[in-house]
């Protein structure tokens, strides 16, 4: 590699991670990380609007809208920052995949790339901590209750964060090791080991799920029929090391099975860190709604003022489906049901033969909603990068199927 590639590298790397590890601090009271987000969105939405932003069609684009939209017209509506912020992050993954789809500059190959580098990149960026040269701003899970002080948490604000990030950039190197000669790939497989290492260490169970859950699926598609052994064995190659590590470290066993110090008191007990316990109470909640609080529902701030009273504490499901049936009835929920049906459908009828690439990140997405839910923001713009990669490598094969019937 050339040096004047190395520093051009390290002087992005140097700059993706102060935007991710500083956007947590404050200039009086604006967050750093809205000095650099509101303008790259504004951005898009003017690119968007222009007649080059308008020529490509992403058929989620209007349940994302109407769901963003709906998200601010609950019982509990109060116009506020918060308001919008909410309606934006709603509409992300849309904006997002239209502008990499819409932009020309964006081919399959450069694309590609981007993710690449973006995966190494999140991974690399936990050296420093790892090494004690650096300490993170944010702290990671408390983990005394199983032994352990606390989670690894690197650039980002919270261990989930971080460790759902971890598992999509380990993904993306799993599926794209195969163009990389052989000295490449020892070198991207040492990445992906020591990513999957920061991941468990993370102590949170959702990354892992996540990444189980994409890659089953990809294994599938890549060795189905006849092929089946090689779909058993390449999980199990990806089981043994994760099966090995949990065993090697008590804390972390602990952890993963949910299994607490006799002498750490639990406010409310439960699997899963007390997520069904949660999840029930919410759902118990939009049940006692009135007619109006269950088709529409009953906003941000009551639903944590209802869970506050019944926990102590003002939490979140820890469920997507379950937090937006409460916050905004069985019509939110119809509309986020029908935004994920516009993905699933976009990704089948627009990608061809690496629909399996977005689909397996599609399933990880819905296995995070399912057992922790929010938005995550890296994890969006990488989804929609690999959204319009598949959609753009569709093309070009299409094309290039298409030259070669004419020579022939």
């Amino acid at each position: 590699m050339r040096l004047n590639k190395i520093i051009r590298l390290s002087i992005y790397f140097l700059i993706f991670f102060s935007l991710i590890y500083f956007e947590n601090l404050s200039i009086g009271s604006i967050k750093l990380t809205l000095v650099w987000k509101i303008p790259f969105l504004i951005y898009i939405i003017i690119y968007l609007l222009t007649p080059g932003g308008k020529k490509s069609n992403v058929n989620f684009s209007k349940p994302a809208i109407i769901l963003g939209v709906q998200k601010n017209l609950n019982l509990g509506f109060l116009y506020s920052m918060d308001s919008i912020v909410q309606f934006i992050k709603g509409v992300n993954l849309f904006l997002f995949t239209k502008f990499f789809i819409s932009n020309s500059s964006f081919s399959a190959g450069r694309i590609r790339y981007y993710l690449i580098m973006i995966s190494i990149f999140i991974i690399v960026s936990f050296i420093p901590f790892q090494l004690n040269l650096i300490e993170p701003l944010s702290t990671g899970i408390d983990t005394e209750t199983f032994g352990a002080s606390s989670g690894i948490i690197g650039i980002f604000n919270t261990a989930h964060n971080a460790a759902i990030t971890l598992s999509l950039s380990i993904f993306c190197l799993i599926y794209f090791i195969k163009i990389f000669d052989y000295n490449t790939k020892i070198l991207i497989t040492t990445i992906i080991s020591y990513g999957i290492f920061l991941m468990l260490f993370t102590y949170t169970r959702t990354g892992l799920v996540a990444l189980l859950g994409s890659c089953v699926l990809y294994f599938y598609s890549i060795n189905k029929g006849v092929k089946i052994y090689r779909f058993v064995l390449l999980t199990v190659l990806i089981c043994i090391p994760i099966i090995f590590i949990i065993n090697s470290s008590e804390s972390l066993k602990n952890k993963i099975l949910d299994k607490r110090d006799n002498n750490s008191e639990v406010d409310f007990n439960s699997v899963g860190s007390g997520r069904l316990y949660m999840w029930s109470i919410n759902i118990y909640n939009w049940y006692e709604g009135t007619i109006d609080e269950k088709i529409f529902g009953v906003g941000r701030e009551k639903a944590l003022e209802m869970m506050n009273v019944k926990i102590g504490r003002p939490f979140f499901s820890h469920n997507e489906f379950v937090d937006i049936l409460l916050r905004h009835g069985l019509l939110g929920l119809f509309l986020y049901l029908l935004y994920l049906y516009n993905i699933y459908r976009f990704i089948i009828k627009k990608t061809g033969g690496t629909k399996y690439f977005p689909l397996s990140v599609l399933l990880a997405y819905i296995i995070i909603n399912i057992f922790q839910g929010g938005h995550f923001f890296i994890y969006e713009v990488m989804f929609a990068l690999i959204m319009a990669y598949a959609y753009k490598f569709n093309i070009q094969r299409k094309k290039m199927i298409l030259q070669c019937q004419k020579k022939y």
